[in-house]
């Protein structure tokens, strides 16, 4: 039985989060693994992964059998230069103007 396909994000994940998902026979146990490593049992359609590290992926699909087999790769790469100074300069803009509203409040608050 070959009923398996495992559906990996084709553009790389920018921040170490992406989302897995696959067909499989109805109520089928699927086995995930990552890099040889078991990551999830069970009948879900799909999983939801975070924190990853800048790399390259490998994921197999197996039914928990063992019979039938997908397997794909994701890619994790840092935000570009310009994606990264956008948020720096978001926080900062955002740490100003809670600093001032604090002191604002201040001044306004003292007797």
């Amino acid at each position: 039985m070959s009923d398996l396909e495992l559906d990996c994000p084709e553009e790389p994940s920018t921040t170490g989060a992406y989302q897995l998902s696959w067909d499989a026979p109805n109520d089928a146990v699927v086995v995930l693994r990552e890099g040889g490593e078991e990551v999830y049992r069970g009948e879900d359609e799909s999983l939801a992964l975070s924190g990853r590290p800048e790399g390259a992926y490998a994921y197999e699909l197996t039914l928990s059998g063992g019979e039938g087999s997908a397997a794909c790769t994701v890619d994790v790469s840092p935000p570009s230069l310009g994606t990264a100074a956008l948020f720096f300069s978001m926080g900062a803009f955002v740490f100003g103007a809670t600093i001032s509203l604090i002191a604002v409040g201040h001044r306004k608050t003292r007797p």
